[in-house]
């Protein structure tokens, strides 16, 4: 994250720390020393197979994940890896988040000149059953709207549509609300 974005830690008031560990040592050293939960995960992917088939588990998620966070937490994972991996790592993230979040899977967009095994894959909040839907704005209320996306990612206005893709894909509108 410090190479490909940029990221920098950063000090109070705000309260985000940067760590350069592997995922599953940072989750569990959280749980271990009682640290308050945190809000965003992040998993990102370096090449080869990710994330790594440990941190594709029921277990994995139930048991390391589950534990770190608070009640409404913003999950993006950055999968590369065969459909069946992506759809598979899917079900497991409906499997423990089904409850109060909503899984979405964003395909990159072609000019990004990635593999289309490339994959990322959000678990966003949602307080009931449904989200609000009004057309175009309903990347906005997921938080992956042009701006939201700018400094993350190369061509952020590309990937927006891949978001707007991917949630008319994923959802149907009934009624003004976007449901599975």
């Amino acid at each position: 994250s410090k190479l490909w974005f940029g990221a920098k830690p950063s000090y109070p008031p705000a309260s985000f720390d940067l760590v350069c560990d592997t995922g599953e040592l940072y989750l569990k050293s959280l749980v271990r020393d009682g640290k308050p939960p945190i809000d965003v995960l992040i998993v990102d992917a370096e090449d080869g197979s990710a994330p790594p088939a440990s941190m594709r588990t029921l277990d994995f998620w139930t048991n390391t994940v589950l534990p770190t966070l608070n009640a409404n937490p913003v999950i993006g994972v950055n999968v590369i890896g065969s459909e069946v991996d992506v759809a598979n790592l899917v079900q497991t993230l409906e499997m423990v988040f089904s409850k109060h979040s909503k899984v979405l899977v964003v395909s990159p967009p072609s000019k990004a000149n990635v593999s289309d095994r490339h994959k990322l894959i959000f678990v966003v909040p949602s307080t009931n059953d449904d989200f609000d839907c009004h057309d175009d704005l309903t990347h906005h209320k997921l938080f992956l709207a042009r701006d939201a996306l700018r400094g993350c990612v190369d061509l952020p206005q590309a990937w927006e549509e891949q978001v707007r893709i991917a949630i008319r894909e994923r959802f149907v509108v009934v009624d003004g609300k976007l449901t599975t």
